[in-house]
Parts: C-alpha cells; structure tokens; sequence
C-alpha cells in the first residue's frame, strides 16, 4: 500500500484492553480481541472523490494478490 501511496494504519485498539476503560470490561469481547490484530484503517474523509475511492480499492485489491 505504502508503493502506491495509500496510507493506512493499525485497527485502533478495542476499549476493553484500554487501561483508562479495563475496570468496566465485564467480560472478554472475543470479536473485538480477535479481528484487532488483523484490521485496518484505509483513508476516510468527508471530500473524498469516488476517483480516489477507486485507486484505493484497486491498490489494496493488488496488495491482497501478493500475499501467500
């Protein structure tokens, strides 16, 4: 993603491993827990042009296709 220009970060983690937030974590939430390590943000804005919106997909579609 970084060779075609597309900034993307980490999936923010979830509040109930938050140290502010863990004393009103009730139960592990396995979803959150579980998908976290695998996600990611893709740039969002409210200007955003479908033109833009489309070399972003097509760059991750390309980046998928190299991963083994």
């Amino acid at each position: 993603m970084k060779e075609s220009g597309v900034e993307i970060r980490n999936f923010f983690f979830p509040l109930n491993v938050q140290k502010i937030y863990q004393k009103y974590a009730t139960k592990k939430k396995f979803n959150t827990d579980n998908i976290c390590p695998f996600g990611i943000n893709l740039p969002t804005f409210a200007s955003i042009k479908n033109s833009e919106i489309n070399y972003i997909c097509k760059a991750l579609l390309n980046c998928l296709k190299t991963i083994k």
